[in-house]
């Protein structure tokens, strides 16, 4: 089961699914259709009437405020419970004025069941003061929907600047958009809840250092405990925390698609952090870009296991593990992604430092690299790759033009076996491979590297210059990441025999083997790339990735 290949249902088309809304309820209106109409006084009568109701619990909120855009100020939050849906039909701001929360959900007794839509509507400037979502708190055995709603500059003293959730609650967002909102925890959102986020963005949150807790700052947009936190086709940039700049993730599963992560910031783990995770964190078809780590990991810092394809890591920053930091007791699987100007700037791995942590001694704590490309990524030491502790696969990648003053490419820690099939290695500067002691770097044949690899299998091949490679510029070759193409000529193409066929292709999803040297034999080329018999120029190729 490939469990990126397999995520079929779009969020979007679940974010509602289940919601049991009454037909039966009373549904309110606030105003008569004029701006003086739409009072706080009035709003609070509508959510009376729907909360409570004559003919039974629930209903629909709607506002006839004019044509115009309208603002309700609020002096105080409202409680809400049963099956309601406030809709603001894309013209209502409701302005907390930074004195109150705006809206507390819970059900009044324990067997009601409370659910929630928020629908086309602006939260404003909420305030919980020293306590939990700073515009919306959701409580156990509540349901909360958002669509199409935006939540900005909101406080929380403790967790969740915009929303907070309890155990045993389910939270539901699509397109919609949190700015702007602060906690000391959680800027944005913190949930125990069973969450989903789908087509929504996510920017200018941060997390506060508290007097009591100075390194509780987790989550610049959201903290997640508890239970599962999926995300989909959402937009992560410039948020702000010391664990996690984006998200951080704690306890049961994590699981993002084609969403992207830039200029986010924290001391570790530039976008997300994980740990104590039920399962390995699911990443698929999503961009790290310019996210900054203080310290480990600049897009990502992980105690746990990573499931990573078809991803893009470029010109990420941190101390150690410029792209990715990895401490993980259990196995990992990077496929398909690109690596690229990525910065360590102290340690090791520009793109990857890496370091085993085996649950019992004698155990052994994997690592696969799968048709990985990376290009001009720098460290002090493993330009492209910091290993230690680990058993490690490369198949079928390309390491290009890594920077480093030891292992400009790989670096083989203490305690490491790292073998390689059917790859390309060069380095920019200095030696491509070093290793430590009694570490290993093996060759499993069909390798174009340098001789400080040390490979010598009946298939390998010595390369003296990066020209020796035959391959094209660094960029678009179809796909949706950036690639090297072997050109005609190259020695990559063909270059293991009887080969078996790829489930899903090379990097850029073509078919592999190919005939690529045009010689009737279908032999797989070394490298993340498979020439085709016939190449379409890269900015012909449009996958619907690029605007992710």
């Amino acid at each position: 089961m490939n469990p990126i290949r397999d995520a079929a249902l779009p969020l979007a088309a679940l974010v509602l699914a289940g919601a049991s809304f009454p037909l039966l309820a009373d549904n309110a209106t606030v105003g008569d259709g004029t701006p003086a109409s739409c009072t706080e006084a009035a709003l609070n009568a509508a959510v009376t009437q729907v909360v409570v109701g004559v003919q039974a619990p629930g209903g629909v909120l709607r506002f006839a405020c004019g044509a115009a855009p309208h603002t309700i100020a609020l002096t105080s939050q409202k409680f809400l419970s049963g099956g309601v849906v406030i809709d603001g039909g894309g013209l209502i701001a409701l302005h907390g004025q930074n004195l109150t929360r705006h809206f507390h959900i819970a059900s009044d007794q324990p067997e009601d069941r409370t659910e929630v839509l928020l629908r086309d509507i602006t939260l404003i400037l909420g305030n919980a003061g020293n306590d939990y979502g700073g515009a919306v708190v959701v409580g156990p055995d509540a349901r909360l929907d958002l669509l199409r709603t935006t939540i900005v500059d909101s406080y929380a003293g403790l967790s969740g600047g915009a929303i907070a959730t309890a155990v045993g609650s389910t939270l539901n967002i699509s397109a919609s958009r949190f700015r702007g909102n602060t906690a000391q925890a959680g800027g944005a959102i913190a949930t125990n809840a069973i969450t989903a986020i789908a087509d929504s963005t996510f920017d200018n949150n941060f997390t506060f250092t508290a007097a009591t807790d100075p390194i509780g700052e987790q989550g610049g947009a959201i903290v997640s405990y508890a239970a599962p936190l999926t995300l989909e086709r959402s937009v992560f940039t410039n948020n702000k925390a010391y664990y996690g700049g984006a998200v951080y993730k704690k306890d049961a599963q994590f699981t993002a698609y084609d969403s992207r992560f830039s200029e986010n910031e924290a001391t570790i783990g530039g976008a997300l952090y994980f740990e104590l995770l039920a399962a390995a964190a699911v990443i698929g078809r999503s961009r790290f870009e310019t996210n900054v780590a203080g310290i480990f990991g600049g897009a990502i810092n992980s105690s746990e296991p990573l499931n990573v394809e078809r991803s893009l890591f470029q010109a990420n920053r941190s101390l150690h593990g410029g792209a990715i930091y990895l401490y993980s007791s259990r196995d990992s699987l990077l496929s398909r992604s690109t690596f690229s100007s990525n910065v360590s700037t102290f340690g090791g791995g520009g793109a990857i430092l890496a370091d085993g942590a085996p649950p019992t001694p004698g155990s052994v704590v994997r690592l696969t690299l799968l048709q990985v490309t990376t290009s001009g990524n720098s460290a002090n030491y493993g330009g492209d790759l910091a290993l230690e502790t680990l058993e490690v696969n490369i198949v079928d990648s390309t390491l290009m033009n890594g920077v480093a003053s030891n292992g400009a490419s790989i670096d083989v820690g203490q305690n490491s076996v790292v073998r390689v099939d059917s790859s390309l290695i060069w380095a920019a500067n200095g030696v491509a491979c070093t290793v430590a002691g009694s570490a290993q770097l093996l060759t499993l044949d069909h390798n174009l590297a340098p001789a400080s690899c040390g490979f010598g299998a009946a298939k390998d091949l010595v390369m003296s210059s990066f020209a020796a490679f035959g391959l094209g510029v660094f960029g678009d070759n179809g796909g949706g990441l950036p690639t090297f193409l072997p050109q005609p000529g190259s020695p990559a193409i063909d270059r293991r025999v009887g080969c078996f066929a790829a489930e899903d292709g090379d990097a850029r999803r073509l078919p592999r083997p190919a005939d690529g040297d045009g010689n009737g034999s279908l032999d797989c080329d070394a490298g993340a790339v498979e020439r085709q018999p016939t190449e379409t120029p890269g900015s012909l190729f449009r996958d619907g990735f690029e605007s992710s």
